[in-house]
């Protein structure tokens, strides 16, 4: 006797680069795409930046926030053969992460090509500038979180749809 079962699959695994020339920049947007996610598996939001720290409040502001904003790591610590996805929030960082693509890729070859056939995008939002003030980091996270809506949308359409 044939018993069947309805079993979804587990998601692909889905490893995604925020990188800007601003580590500031880069680290809040992965800590807003990735918030809040609870369900495991869930896609990797890995920051990256060009640039040093200048507000390194920012990471201790996180929490405060609901927020686990990550210091970003730098460029030499991550394999381009193993990105899915690069989100570049500048010109900048476009260009670099494009040249990390062709010199050190190609980028893994999976279900995530026929959403996102380029592997890095260049994502045309508005960033507010940041703030010089703790009280005013809420106001500045939610203007983000807005900015970046659709794409995480995206993302996690994408994501529940590789399984």
């Amino acid at each position: 006797m044939l018993i069947e079962k309805n079993i979804m699959g587990m998601p692909q695994g889905f490893y995604i680069i925020t990188i800007a020339e601003k580590a500031e920049v880069a680290a809040t947007i992965a800590a807003v795409l990735s918030h809040p996610i609870a369900e495991t598996p869930k896609p990797v939001f890995v920051p990256v930046s060009i640039s040093l720290i200048t507000h390194r409040r920012l990471f201790q502001d996180g929490y405060t926030y609901g927020f686990q904003i990550n210091e970003p790591l730098g460029l030499r610590w991550i394999n381009p053969k193993n990105v899915d996805l690069w989100m570049a929030f500048d010109e900048i960082s476009f260009t670099v992460a494009n040249r990390a693509v062709i010199e050190e890729g190609p980028p893994p070859r999976n279900f995530y090509r026929t959403v996102f056939p380029d592997p890095v995008i260049k994502c045309e939002i508005a960033i507010p500038p940041i703030p010089s003030y703790p009280e005013n980091m809420a106001g500045w996270i939610s203007k983000i979180n807005n900015e970046v809506g659709v794409l995480k949308k995206k993302i996690l359409g994408a994501f529940y749809d590789s399984s």
